[in-house]
């Protein structure tokens, strides 16, 4: 019995453990893709706006030096999100993770 008991101990330990140290990799949730009767809060109006990352609400958008991504709203006009290239134990840290962040920064015309 204190065999088993043991083992169980042990188990939730682990599973506890896991749960701690494991990242979230799935997208952040989007109520107005699932509730029918979602409405969106009334936008800012002290900023320029573009989409939530759901693509469902207006927000402000990123300015200068902020940071930006799959899972952020967009960037202001006149700026572009530049994600640092993929090299070495950076790629290797987001594979199968989450997604890498950037920063917006000037649009550059060629």
């Amino acid at each position: 019995m204190k065999f088993v008991v043991l083992l169980l101990v042990v188990g939730v330990s682990i599973a506890d453990f896991a749960s701690i140290k494991a990242p979230r990799l799935s997208p952040p949730y989007c109520p107005c893709m699932y509730q029918a009767d979602f409405t969106c809060p009334p936008p800012p109006t002290d900023c320029e706006l573009t989409d939530d990352y759901c693509g469902c609400c207006p927000v402000c958008a990123r300015q200068e030096g902020q940071t930006c991504g799959l899972f952020s709203a967009g960037c202001r006009s006149g700026l572009t999100c530049v994600i640092p290239p993929c090299t070495g134990d950076f790629c290797n840290i987001f594979i199968g993770g989450p997604p890498p962040s950037g920063t917006c920064e000037p649009a550059r015309t060629l």
